[in-house]
């Protein structure tokens, strides 16, 4: 793992919530992207989007009211573009370590990816 570690992190959310816990607990150095204050750039969501395993569209809270109808076909410039329209549709919490990112739900992930 890379020296340092990010997580996407909202703090409304319980299980974002205790994936921090369990990083903090681990002593490991880090950092906390609230990406909800529009502090992540098109640049980054979209390297984000590179390092994480599975289709660009898991990255979407397809259930939450604010997201739109999921299309059969999705482009990773569509999803960045979502996420910063609506910041909220990001699924949470979302740990990278710069070379891997992994949507860390449920939290009990988090231990798998230290």
């Amino acid at each position: 793992m890379n020296s340092l570690l990010r997580i996407y992190h909202n703090p409304r959310c319980s299980k974002s919530r205790q994936a921090l816990r369990t990083i903090v607990d681990s002593a490991l150095s880090h950092t906390v992207v609230k990406y909800l204050d529009g502090v992540v750039t098109k640049q980054e969501f979209t390297s984000l989007l590179s390092r994480l395993k599975g289709e660009p569209a898991d990255v979407i809270r397809w259930n939450d009211e604010a997201a739109p109808e999921r299309p059969s076909e999705l482009k990773v410039e569509d999803v960045v573009a979502l996420i910063l329209d609506v910041p909220k549709l990001l699924q949470r919490p979302i740990l990278d370590d710069g070379t891997i990112a992994k949507i860390c739900r449920p939290p009990e992930l988090v231990e798998e990816f230290l």
